[in-house]
């Protein structure tokens, strides 16, 4: 609020308000009616309390006068202006406008453009169910308290790029229908985007959500740009749908993120992205899933999840990596993955090739019931603890070249219908081959192959060509 009181006269020379020379179009017309300190301004401009029944006198008139004129461009409004159900037939402008009340838009319709650029609503702001028909922006709006959007319809372009939002954001079941941008813009409190429809391109790069952000069920049929933004409370984007490309790298989740159920249509990338909380993508269907490099830093669950394929390359898993029931269609990819913590992807389906090689396996891996359909390449992979690949099926090539086994390692009753090979990997432990079956090569090499404390159990075996199985170099000593 102005320090200095208002001065008031009778002068009606030729008058030019100090407000911002940018929002003069707005009181064009308009006399002199107080002096704050220096500056000298109409009733619109004038940033202070000020006589109600003038102000709303003036304000009437432009919105229901004859001449519809819409131009409220850096207007301070004392108190509530209510607009509901109000059909705007002109361009609307709010341009650096102040609402000091509450700013009540419901069902209202604007024909033309709209513009809220600037603009600061410290009161609650309403634009339930409005409709936006053509391009509308609130560029670096400033919302203090409840912003509501719900069911709102944006028939044109969109822009809340740099908004904030200091208070709870509400655009559950909104309707995007063309390219919109919340680029760089901020919700500190709980953003609600439960529903919602992007039926275009939307853009959510470089935002930060401080709350809960909440995109349950939405559904995004567009290019979603959502690389380098932040979410520091829980994500939620159950049973979401992504029809086009979706872009999280480099995205940062320091909240929970919720991916169950979600479909992802084309290529969505993770790349780089970093869950610091638990990362839930139960039973979500991909297409393209690229993850390489993104940092789990606790439980990542894609139990029951579907790939076509799968670029894992380089992630790392601090919590425990649950691909239990997971299914790969594709060529798929965990070179270079680090699991901390306990890694499952027992009963998975590998249709294609998949490659674990230079993966470490730091506490357990479970492989059991696991069916490998492609080439299999765990070269160079490090088990440092127990490895249970028992009944698995791997119905083509399988490599273990140079793969290091510190702790037991079960295939018993495992099928390995093409060539099995074990160049050069070293055997700590127990190795456990019982009942297991061998319909081509089985190949080990390797002076270092078994170390004096490790024990290799065939028994019951079933090797249908003894003649190509092989152990070159190897020093076996009998228990």
């Amino acid at each position: 609020m102005p320090e200095s009181l208002p001065v008031q006269t009778d002068d009606q020379t030729i008058f030019v308000c100090d407000c911002e020379e940018q929002h003069r179009e707005a009181c064009t017309g308009e006399g002199f009616y107080a002096q704050l300190g220096n500056n000298r301004y109409c009733i619109l401009h004038y940033p202070a309390d000020k006589d109600i029944t003038l102000f709303n006198q003036v304000v009437e008139r432009k919105l229901f006068g004859e001449s519809r004129d819409y131009k409220f461009q850096g207007v301070w409004f004392p108190e509530e202006l209510n607009a509901s159900g109000q059909e705007f037939i002109y361009s609307v402008s709010f341009n650096g406008a102040t609402f000091n009340g509450n700013a009540i838009f419901p069902n209202a319709i604007f024909n033309e453009p709209a513009n809220f650029e600037n603009a600061t609503f410290n009161g609650v702001a309403v634009f339930s169910q409005v409709t936006f028909r053509k391009d509308v922006t609130f560029e670096s709006a400033r919302f203090h308290n409840l912003a509501d959007f719900g069911s709102a319809k944006f028939r044109a372009e969109t822009i809340f790029l740099s908004a904030s939002f200091y208070a709870e954001a509400n655009f559950k079941e909104a309707l995007f229908d063309v390219k919109n941008s919340f680029v760089y813009a901020a919700f500190e409190r709980r953003a609600e985007f439960t529903g919602a429809v992007f039926a275009a391109d939307a853009y959510f790069r470089h935002m930060s959500f401080g709350g809960e952000a909440v995109f349950y069920g939405a559904t995004f049929a567009g290019w979603t740009h959502f690389d380098r933004t932040k979410f520091n409370s829980f994500a939620v984007f159950d049973n979401a749908r992504f029809d086009s490309v979706t872009d999280f790298s480099e995205t940062r989740f320091s909240g929970d993120a919720n991916f169950n159920i979600v479909e992802f249509k084309q290529t969505s990338v993770f790349r780089a992205a970093v869950f610091d909380a638990e990362a839930q993508f139960g039973s979500a269907t991909f297409e393209i899933a690229i993850f390489d490099n993104a940092v789990f830093r606790e439980n990542a669950n894609f139990q029951m999840a579907s790939f076509s394929s799968a670029d894992f390359g380089g992630a790392k898993f601090g919590g425990s990596g649950i691909f239990h029931s997971a299914k790969f269609r594709l060529d798929s990819s965990f070179k270079g993955v680090f699991f901390h913590d306990y890694a499952s992807f027992g009963q998975a389906n590998f249709d294609s090739m998949v490659s674990f090689s230079l993966t470490i396996f730091s506490y357990g891996v479970s492989f059991t019931k696991a069916r490998l359909k492609g080439t299999a390449v765990f070269d160079f992979t490090n088990f440092k603890a127990t490895a249970d690949f028992s009944k698995s099926y791997f119905e083509a090539e399988v490599r273990f070249c140079d793969a290091a086994f510190h702790g037991k390692i079960d295939f018993s009753s495992a099928t390995f219908n093409g060539k099995a090979y074990f160049l050069n990997a070293i055997f700590e432990k127990a190795s456990n081959f019982v009942s297991a079956t061998f319909k081509d090569n089985l190949i080990f090499v390797g002076e270092k192959l078994f170390a004096d404390s490790s024990k290799l159990d065939l028994s019951l075996a079933i090797v249908e060509k003894p003649e190509r199985v092989s152990f070159h170099h190897c020093r076996l000593r009998p228990e």
